[in-house]
């Protein structure tokens, strides 16, 4: 009896310990912010990738890098609940917006109207459905067409650096600003699963 008392506790622990374990390192997060509407809105909660631009548990589990497209939870500069941003720009390459579009080494992304017939509940705003070179489509939210970052400057991206935007284009703090900048492959948390 008591053999079998100390099996089920040890296997409680066991569970216990394994559960806090993936919820430090997966999350949850709750997303507090409407910069990735249309795709990821105010509540959403999403998990994170820990194999995912870093290594979590040195050469256990292999890295993946940051592809195009891809949405990641990284640590902003400035200290501050994690990010959840788009991957749009990745190391060595030169990407720039013009009249609302994403241009990547001087070559225009795709940008047309959505299928979808309207923005989430309670936002305004033209919904684009954007497809990047490697054919990743999703929808963005345009809510003021010609706004200041509508236009950038050029952006080259050092080494180890990725260019992120959110998907509510005119209302997100993205790569786009001066506070966000470049996001660093050590800062990266990981790839974000939206779940509900």
């Amino acid at each position: 009896m008591k053999t079998a008392i100390r099996l089920v506790l040890g296997l409680v622990v066991i569970a216990v310990a394994g559960t806090a374990l993936a919820a430090t390192i997966l999350g949850p997060y709750r997303i507090e912010a409407n910069s990735m509407a249309p795709n990821v809105v105010d509540g959403t909660v999403v998990y994170t990738d820990p194999t995912f631009a870093r290594r979590p548990f040195g050469d256990l589990l292999a890295r993946h890098d940051p592809e195009r497209g891809d949405m990641i939870m990284f640590k902003p500069r400035e200290p501050d609940a994690p990010y959840i941003k788009r991957v749009i720009g990745l190391p060595g390459e030169t990407i720039q917006l013009k009249d609302g579009t994403v241009h990547i080494d001087g070559t225009a992304v795709a940008l047309e109207a959505s299928n979808e017939s309207e923005a989430p509940e309670g936002l305004d705003g033209e919904l684009l459905t954007e497809t990047l070179p490697e054919g990743v489509s999703y929808d963005i939210l345009d809510t003021m067409p010609g706004t200041s970052g509508d236009n950038t400057r050029p952006f080259d991206l050092p080494e180890d650096h990725y260019f992120v935007l959110g998907d509510n284009r005119d209302n997100s703090v993205d790569s786009r600003s001066d506070s966000v900048g470049f996001v660093p492959r050590d800062a990266i948390i990981g790839r974000a699963w939206k779940l509900y």
